[in-house]
Order: C-alpha cells, then sequence, then structure tokens
C-alpha cells in the first residue's frame, strides 16, 4: 500500500489579522494500482508538456475530470484542514506548551526512555525541538506535529477498511510512505520531530488506532506482516517499519495525486463561490473517508470555535450527503 501526503496552503496563522486556510492531504494507493496511476500521470504530463502535474495551474475543467480519476481507480483520499479562526495562532501555541509537558512527564516516567538507546536518542531531540520555535517553526509545527500525524493514522485505518476484501489479499500490505519533500523542512527537523513522535503519537491515542476486519484469518498478508510474534499483537513499531520517506513530487506519481486533493479541499473550503472547485470536491466524494464524527474531512479546531467559522466545512459535508440522497 502506498501513502502519498501533500498539503496546500499557508500554515502561517502568526498574523492574527488574516483569515487563512491550510490542508495537508494523501491518497491511497494499492500495489495493484500503482502502474495505471504512473501511467496516467505520465500521460497528463505528456499532453502538457511538463515534468509534474500540477493542480494549480489546471484549468477548470481538467481539474473536475482530474478528481474523476480517483474514483474510477477506486483510489482513498483523507484530508485535514483547518484555519486561522478555528484554531489561531494563541491557541496553536498553548497547544504546543501542554504537549511538550505532556512528553516531559512521560520522558521522565519511562524506562525505556533512559535505558534504550534509539529510544534515548528521539527522547533528547524531541526535547529540543518541541517547544523551541528556533528548532522548528510554529507552521512547521503545525504541519508536522499536530495535522499530519492525525492525517496519516486516518489514511492506514482507510486502507483497513476500504481494500478489506478478496481482490486485495495479494497487496504487499507493507505502507510505503512518501511526503513531499519541502526544503528546510523535509528533509529537516521537522520532518525529524514528525518521525521521532510518530510513534508515541499512534501508541498513546485511541484515535489512531487501527481496527483490523473481523473477517480477515490469521493468515491475511497484513496479519502476517504487522504482529509481532513476541507480544502476539499488531505494533506500531511493525507498522511504520518502512519509515516515512521523502521525494520530490516530480519523482511521484502518487505526490502528484496528493496535490490534486490537496488543491480541491483548500479550494472549495476557502471560496463557496468557486463552482469548478464544488465540482471536483464532489467528484472526489466516494473516495473520502469519513472522519469517526462522519464528515468527509477532518477539521482541526479549538474547543471554542464558533459555529459560525464551522459553516465553511459544514456545507461542504452537506454538499455529498445531498449527493448520496
Amino acid at each position: 500500500m502506498k501513502v502519498r501526503i501533500d498539503e496546500s496552503g499557508d500554515f502561517d496563522f502568526s498574523n492574527e489579522e488574516r483569515f487563512w486556510v491550510c490542508t495537508v492531504a494523501g491518497v491511497v494507493i494499492p500495489d495493484g494500482r500503482w502502474p495505471a496511476v504512473e501511467a496516467w500521470i505520465h500521460a497528463q504530463n505528456q499532453t502538457r508538456e511538463v515534468d509534474e502535474l500540477k493542480a494549480s495551474q489546471l484549468g477548470d475543467s481538467d481539474l473536475v475530470e482530474a478528481a474523476k480519476f480517483f474514483a474510477a481507480e477506486n483510489l482513498v483520499t483523507g484530508a485535514i484542514v483547518t484555519d486561522s479562526r478555528v484554531f489561531p495562532f494563541k491557541r496553536q501555541l498553548d497547544w504546543r506548551r501542554r504537549q511538550f509537558e505532556i512528553f516531559t512527564k512521560a520522558a521522565k516516567q519511562s524506562r525505556r526512555a533512559r535505558e534504550v538507546p534509539e529510544i534515548a536518542g528521539k527522547v533528547e531531540r524531541l526535547r529540543r525541538r518541541m517547544d523551541r520555535a528556533r528548532h522548528v517553526s510554529p507552521p512547521d509545527y503545525l504541519q508536522y506535529a499536530i495535522l499530519m500525524p492525525w492525517l496519516l493514522a486516518h489514511l492506514m485505518k482507510a486502507a483497513l477498511l476500504r481494500y478489506r476484501g478478496p481482490a486485495f489479499r495479494g497487496d504487499s500490505w507493507a505502507f510505503d510512505i512518501v511526503l513531499d519533500e519541502k526544503g528546510g523542512a523535509d528533509p529537516g527537523k521537522a520532518g525529524q520531530l514528525l518521525r521521532d513522535s510518530v510513534e508515541a503519537i499512534f501508541a498513546s491515542d485511541a484515535r489512531t488506532e487501527l481496527r483490523v476486519p473481523v473477517e480477515w484469518s490469521s493468515d491475511h498478508p497484513f496479519l502476517r506482516r504487522h504482529i509481532d510474534p513476541e507480544r502476539g499483537t499488531i505494533t506500531v513499531p511493525r507498522i511504520l517499519s518502512g519509515g516515512i520517506g521523502a521525494e520530490r513530487s516530480h519523482h511521484d506519481a502518487g505526490l502528484q495525486l496528493a496535490d490534486l486533493v490537496a488543491h480541491v479541499v483548500l479550494r472549495a473550503v476557502r471560496n463557496p463561490e468557486d463552482s469548478a472547485a464544488t465540482e471536483a470536491w464532489r467528484a472526489l466524494g466516494t473516495t473520502l473517508m469519513p472522519t469517526d464524527n462522519g464528515w468527509p474531512i477532518k477539521v482541526w479546531a479549538s474547543d471554542d470555535a464558533a459555529p459560525a467559522d464551522e459553516e465553511r466545512y459544514r456545507r461542504l459535508d452537506e454538499l455529498l450527503r445531498a449527493d448520496v440522497t
């Protein structure tokens, strides 16, 4: 299973007088679908005589047609979005401070953090970077330490649910995770922060728990690959054993698809009057794996977000529900 993740929008909310939206989005591509994805991206780029398919450069009709490709290939997409009103800059700083306090307390109580060299190294890097903007800037922290871990877990859960049938039993079920490489961010301290922290986040947060389909027998390739033989349970280290890689998007067809999803979501959220973005959003509808509360995308908001600020997201949910009925 290939998991590709990209972002769109401005993650810097420090200017509190400016309204801004950002999103992190991704796509899950079964191994058997990868040749078709590469062929489609190659054909699109060859037609346009470009090295990379960039959603922001597509015309409205081309964007809508591109969005239809996801459903045609039975791909799974997901997105998490926030904005400067539902998750203001001051709230981000508070969240980061609280998370550092929780981490510090847990590290002091952890025997493995003291005795296992690999874990101790991660803990020390996190201690240096989690609460220091000069190591990891607030925009990078928002993207890599708050939004992306949730999306990554969501996409893996979506893969287990959407591809649970016998047609996908032959997939390797190794999660091949790649992010769009950003100069100064990944590889870099923000990318390392994600790699150091994501295992602990997944292990400690029930919202990231993977639910294995009950009908799978013990010889299913996912279970054979990810069950720790000593513990007899699925473990986070085994699921993430392939690591989280970074690649330039023009080298990876899946990243170009992730860029399409992120762009469509951003446009649809930012401008309700954007008819092309709305049509592309509806084309993506069947591929979007709903969140735990049933919405098509996750909205990361502080507890005191006003209903009026959430209306732009509720509208997108209602559009897809209307298509179903």
